[in-house]
């Protein structure tokens, strides 16, 4: 019997039986890889959320002992989700289900989150911010000192550093010298306090903290970090 729209228990064992859905393959991932998301998953194995949480150990168990008589099953289902490492407005939640017997959920949250990051920019819309930013500039240079001018820039130079942000995180734009530096000063001292001073290859740098973002009565609601080589 074919499930509704609002229940769908049973739902992968009709797909399958329908050919929808190619289960060797959805095992094989699941069993090597240890995780298929909504983005990436082998070709014939494609869930969506809905259908990832409510799938039970149970109905996946039993199509394995159909599929597969007398091997054993190493398959432990756990459906996560997460909405960290976006900046989508609506907040919304990419999914994934794992097999704890191969990741654990801390591995598989790190796989969406890069999986959040991946999807939310790429090098043609940090072109695109750049350019938009380039125009504004040029459409108002005779009113540089209006303080709605300044807001606006500055939300649009922000725009473009959070893309290069993500994209240099992610490996596809390379680190300037100085960035790399960055990284292996904030990877070494983490908890490095405001103009406290640290020594790297030889080098003395100084902990900067600055304000990244205000209220409305002008109190600071997130600090941005970097650090300042001595004796430049």
């Amino acid at each position: 019997m074919y499930p509704d729209d609002f229940n769908f228990s049973g739902y992968l064992k009709f797909r399958v039986h329908t050919g929808d859905i190619d289960f060797s393959a959805l095992v094989g991932a699941l069993s090597e890889k240890g995780y298929v998301t909504e983005v990436d998953f082998p070709e014939g194995a494609g869930l969506c959320s809905s259908h990832m949480e409510v799938l039970s150990q149970e109905e996946f168990d039993a199509l394995f002992d159909f599929f597969y008589p007398g091997r054993l099953n190493t398959i432990s289902l756990h459906c996560i989700a997460t909405n960290e490492g976006g900046t989508c407005p609506t907040g919304a939640y990419s999914y994934a289900l794992i097999n704890l017997d191969v990741l654990s959920e801390r591995e598989g949250l790190d796989i969406l989150e890069r999986e959040n990051y991946m999807s939310e920019f790429s090098e043609f819309d940090l072109g695109w911010a750049r350019e938009e930013l380039l125009e504004y500039l040029k459409a108002s240079m005779g009113r540089l000192s209006e303080k709605s001018t300044q807001d606006e820039l500055k939300r649009r130079q922000d725009r473009v550093l959070l893309i290069e942000g993500r994209l240099k995180a992610l490996g596809l734009l390379p680190l300037t010298e100085e960035e790399k530096a960055w990284q292996a000063l904030d990877e070494k001292f983490p908890f490095a306090g405001s103009r406290e001073e640290v020594e790297l290859d030889g080098v003395r740098y100084i902990r900067i903290f600055r304000p990244a973002e205000k209220d409305h009565e002008g109190n600071v609601r997130q600090w941005a970090r970097s650090w300042r080589r001595l004796g430049e």
